[in-house]
């Protein structure tokens, strides 16, 4: 079978393909029909690369190898990110900018970057852009930290060899601590972004490596003492200049941008307003204090007023089903796979919950790390069982 034939087969039996017309047809039949369109660009192509992910992936000699490789690769490029996110958050104090704005070389920066307040947001857009990312790639390198913490247990025993790691695998290893330095210097860019979102993911994503990594105890004290650390520095510090407190969430705006697409959702329940439509439809000043709102700032509230009832149950059927496949599939891997996969479950789980709060779909960076955790979540783990229904096969001819 010819990897085109595979491709299809899969976005079939997923239901990708079907998922696409959906949206397509949402789209025909928009409010807006050119602003759904040029929607559909945030999800036809990074369907197309998890279904291809999903493809590719159980055809390859060693898949988790090449899921760590991608992992650890991502983990080594966010180290100069998250210097610069350091240095834009110092750049943007009160009084950083009283000093230095009228510097040469610096009024350039002063004058093309967004002002978000003492908060970074890079290249990304937006600050809470920023911390989606650096979350995103926190989990992986928890994954990595699991993996490791197995190889080093197991280099005394009697396991089989391992195949030798990436060269950066190697690198990030080569010192006891570098892997959880560069690991946990995504939290000081986190902390750098200023996003109160961003940390409530983080110790939402801990707490979920806390309770499902291995029973390895100081590992897990590790990750306990970073859970404590974020907790601790949020409640003392609060984040970007704001604390915590439940007015942060009585009184977050996002209420009202929720309460509008749940009424666009009740009025249009079947194919919704159209992907795109909700900015196109918001009257100035729904949302006391903003003439403008580009979205919902919440997926599937989002998915809902945009898509309606049907095509948002498929969409997150589609993706609940693989992730519940590849959590069966876990306990069937090797240990060493298995921290890898879980290291991109943790990555996913991140996205989906920083969803809860805002649109990462809206990013097409953000967008595309996503997709390409799940599929690489699929790929891994469909891997296991194609290899090992081919060794059932050929020890059953050989009987």
């Amino acid at each position: 079978v010819t990897q085109p034939k595979r491709f299809g087969a899969l976005a079939v039996q997923w239901g990708w393909l079907w998922l696409g017309l959906g949206l397509w047809i949402n789209s025909q039949l928009a409010h807006d029909p050119v602003a759904a369109h040029l929607q559909l660009a945030n999800f036809l192509p990074f369907m197309a690369v998890t279904v291809a992910l999903g493809t590719w992936l159980p055809q390859v000699a060693n898949p988790h190898r090449e899921a760590e490789t991608w992992a650890g690769w991502l983990l080594v490029i966010t180290i100069p990110v998250n210097v610069l996110a350091a240095v834009e958050y110092w750049l943007m104090t009160p009084g950083a900018m009283a000093q230095l704005s009228g510097v040469w070389g610096l009024q350039w920066f002063y004058g093309k970057n967004a002002n978000f307040g003492p908060r970074a947001d890079l290249l990304f857009g937006h600050p809470n852009t920023l911390a989606c990312y650096f979350v995103f790639v926190f989990a992986l390198g928890l994954g990595l930290m699991v993996r490791h913490c197995r190889a080093t247990q197991s280099a005394g025993s009697a396991l089989p060899v391992q195949v030798p790691s990436p060269r950066v695998i190697r690198w990030l290893t080569e010192s006891q601590w570098r892997l959880p330095g560069v690991t946990l210097l995504n939290l000081v860019g986190l902390f750098s972004t200023g996003s109160r979102n961003g940390v409530i993911v983080a110790i939402a994503t801990l707490g979920l490596a806390l309770v499902t990594s291995p029973g390895q105890w100081r590992l897990k004290c590790l990750i306990g003492g970073g859970l404590s650390l974020l907790v601790t520095c949020a409640g003392i510090f609060g984040i970007g200049g704001r604390s915590f407190s439940w007015e942060m969430f009585s009184q977050d705006p996002r209420l009202d941008v929720w309460r509008i697409a749940w009424s666009h959702a009740i009025n249009h329940p079947w194919w919704g307003i159209g992907l795109g439509n909700y900015g196109v439809l918001y009257e100035p000043q729904s949302v006391p204090g903003y003439d403008a709102m580009p979205h919902a700032h919440g997926l599937w509230f989002m998915l809902l007023a945009e898509t309606g009832f049907p095509l948002t149950f498929l969409m997150t059927g589609i993706v609940g089903w693989t992730l519940y496949r590849a959590a069966r599939k876990l306990k069937t891997l090797e240990r060493s796979q298995r921290s890898v996969v879980m290291g991109y479950l943790w990555a996913f789980s991140s996205l989906t919950i920083f969803s809860l709060f805002d649109l990462t779909i809206a990013y097409p960076r953000t967008t595309f790390l996503g997709w390409l955790a799940l599929g690489v979540i699929y790929g891994t783990t469909q891997t296991h069982l194609t290899q090992g229904s081919d060794q059932l096969r050929s020890a059953q001819t050989k009987i």
